[in-house]
């Protein structure tokens, strides 16, 4: 009976046994997977910030205004607050 009793708790550690280390496999491929992707993430981040910032430079927005034909103007003109732009009769 204390046989059979050994044998049955032998069999249940080596069948657990085995069933954690494929566990443990199948974790480390996801991992690595993951691992992988977060790189991969990352590197594509850093090419959309350095491509920010290239799009918000100031020489890049007064290429693209030049295009887009805005200019700079010759003489500006304020309008004081004092002066009323219109009066009524």
């Amino acid at each position: 009976m204390k046989n059979i009793i050994l044998i049955g708790t032998v069999v249940v550690l080596a069948v657990s046994s085995v069933f954690l280390t494929i566990e443990t496999a199948t974790t480390g491929v996801e991992i690595a997977g993951l691992e992988k992707k977060e790189a991969s993430l990352a590197d594509q981040k850093q090419v959309l910030d350095s491509s920010l910032l290239k799009t918000l430079s100031v020489a890049q927005l007064q290429e693209k205004s030049t295009e887009l034909g805005f200019i700079k103007p010759a003489d500006l003109v304020y309008v004081a607050e004092v002066e009323p732009v219109a009066k009524l009769p």
